[in-house]
């Protein structure tokens, strides 16, 4: 009988070795690849060590414009989770069938405006003042950067539009670059997400298209797993952490970004002066879905 506990033990711990080691299989020299806007960046950076710490797997990003990681779906480039900062592109790729429809999960929402170079706030309070300066603007490239497009879509509301049009300068590949030519003076103002404000503290001062009585879109990030992944079971549980994880929501609210619609709300109420609430009175509130003409869809009067 005691010849038998020993044996019995062995084999016990055989057993877990066994389960161990099939875990560790499953997981441990697994990593899974993930394309993100730049805009999605503290997002997929925040996800991504929460990740490693939860399970041990490593996450791999890249980061690009909406519009790129949509063309480098298309052509093959394989990844298991793609981040865009716009949900209509992450509608496209459902429709081309390049990511895993039902799979889609709503992150945050970010929202546009226009910084000016910290040394001339003092002179330009909107969007239109920047048509009599001798201003540097940029914007990121319309055809690939939500951020560009929605830039167009502000300008081409001024009645000074031939003007700041005349003033944009550069159009770079996707927001990060607009910031650093912003950061180290390469450009006077610059059409960026509000949650770049941290970054930009002290270099540049925010103007927000409904304090000039503009409209604008408001636009949600979005994740899918891609229909190419290699690791779809860990692009699942990424899936989940980025969908359910209350650490990272309540980090991206710490970051500025904005969870649901009334902080959406409240966002724009907080950053509206009594003196344009009273001279603009109805602004609109536009629900991005879509960054191709015609842009006004589900308006919503403020």
């Amino acid at each position: 009988m005691y010849t038998l506990l020993p044996l019995a033990i062995v084999s016990s711990l055989t057993v877990l070795e066994f389960i161990y080691l099939s875990q560790v299989n499953e997981w441990g020299n697994e990593a899974i690849r993930i394309l993100a806007a730049p805009a999605s960046k503290p997002i997929a950076d925040l996800a991504i060590e929460r990740f490693k710490e939860l399970f041990g797997v490593e996450a791999l990003a890249d980061y690009a414009a909406s519009g790129t990681i949509l063309a480098k779906l298309e052509v093959g480039v394989q990844a298991d989770v793609v981040i865009f900062a716009s949900s209509d592109l992450g509608e496209v790729a459902v429709a081309r069938g390049l990511v895993v429809p039902e799979s889609g999960v709503y992150l945050a929402y970010v929202l546009p405006a226009l910084f000016v170079r910290a040394d001339l706030s003092p002179v330009v309070k909107c969007i239109d003042d920047l048509a009599a300066l001798d201003a540097r603007i940029g914007v990121a490239n319309p055809t690939v950067a939500p951020i560009g497009a929605e830039a167009y879509y502000i300008i081409n509301q001024s009645t000074n539009r031939d003007k700041l049009l005349s003033k944009v300068v550069v159009q770079t590949r996707d927001a990060q670059e607009l910031l650093v030519l912003l950061k180290f003076g390469g450009i006077d103002a610059a059409f960026l997400w509000h949650v770049y404000e941290g970054e930009l503290r002290g270099v540049a001062k925010p103007i927000y298209p409904w304090e000039c009585g503009y409209e604008f879109h408001v636009y949600s990030q979005v994740a899918y797993i891609t229909v190419n992944s290699k690791n779809e079971n860990l692009a699942r549980e990424f899936i989940e952490l980025l969908a359910k994880d209350s650490f990272i929501k309540d980090k991206l609210r710490e970051l500025g970004y904005l969870t649901s619609i009334s902080e959406v709300y409240d966002y724009v109420a907080n950053h509206s002066s009594q003196a344009s609430m009273h001279h603009y009175g109805n602004r609109a509130l536009t629900s991005k879905r879509n960054n191709t003409a015609p842009y006004i869809k589900n308006q919503c009067w403020w």
